[in-house]
C-alpha cells in the first residue's frame, strides 16, 4: 500500500508545475505523516496480536476449562483492552503516534479541500499557473515568475501553519489522555466500591 501511495504522490508532483514552495512543503508533510502513521499502526497491530496470543497461551496453561483457542484469544484480547493505562502509556504509544500523524495528514488534506473546493470546481487536475481575464480567456503564466512576491516569507508561512497545527493536535492529545485516564480511574474506583 505504501508503494502505491508514494507512486501516486510522485506522479502528482511530476505532473504539477508552478506550485508554490509552501504547498509542496505541506504536500510532503502529508506524505511523510501518512507513512509514519501507517507504519506505526501496523507495528501496534502486530505487537497487540502477539500479546494476545501470549496471554492466551498463559491462560491456557493455567486454565482447566474446555475453551477453543479462538475463545481464549478473544478473552485475552478483552483482558488486554480493559487493562488500566496510565497517562504516560496513553501519550507515548504507537496508537497515539498514529493518531497524531494521521490527524496532521488530515489537516493538510482538509486545507487543500477548503482552499480549492474540489466539489464545486473540479474540472480535472491541472495546476499549471494560469489566470483568467475579465473575458474568461485563460492566460498561462511562466513556471518561474521573477516578479513573484509572497507576503512575508514562504518559510514563515509554512512554519506558522505547520507548527500551529502540531501544537494544537498535541494539546488535544494531552487533554484526551488526561480525560480518558481520569474517566478510567473513576470507573475502576466505582467498581471497587461495588465489590466492597
Amino acid at each position: 500500500m505504501l508503494i502505491m501511495y508514494w507512486l501516486m504522490a510522485s506522479s502528482l508532483l511530476i505532473f504539477t508545475s508552478g506550485l508554490p514552495r509552501p504547498i509542496i512543503f505541506f504536500f510532503v508533510v502529508m506524505l511523510v505523516s501518512m507513512t509514519i502513521a501507517f507504519v506505526a499502526i501496523r507495528v501496534a497491530q502486530t505487537r497487540f496480536a502477539a500479546a494476545c496470543l501470549e496471554h492466551a497461551d498463559q491462560m491456557n496453561a493455567q486454565s482447566t476449562t474446555k475453551q477453543t483457542i479462538v475463545e481464549k484469544v478473544a478473552e485475552a484480547k478483552r483482558d488486554l483492552l480493559q487493562r488500566p493505562k496510565t497517562i504516560k502509556e496513553r501519550l507515548f504509544s504507537l496508537k497515539s503516534l498514529h493518531g497524531f500523524f494521521m490527524t496532521l495528514a488530515w489537516y493538510q488534506m482538509s486545507g487543500r479541500a477548503f482552499v480549492t473546493d474540489p466539489f464545486a470546481s473540479w474540472h480535472g487536475c491541472s495546476s499549471y499557473p494560469a489566470f483568467k481575464d475579465q473575458t474568461g480567456a485563460v492566460h498561462l503564466m511562466p513556471e518561474v515568475d521573477p516578479n513573484y512576491a509572497f507576503q512575508g516569507t514562504e518559510v514563515a508561512f509554512a512554519g506558522g501553519v505547520t507548527i500551529g497545527a502540531i501544537v494544537m493536535i498535541g494539546g488535544v492529545g494531552v487533554i484526551w489522555a488526561v480525560v480518558a485516564t481520569r474517566r478510567q480511574e473513576r470507573k475502576l474506583r466505582e467498581q471497587s466500591e461495588l465489590l466492597n
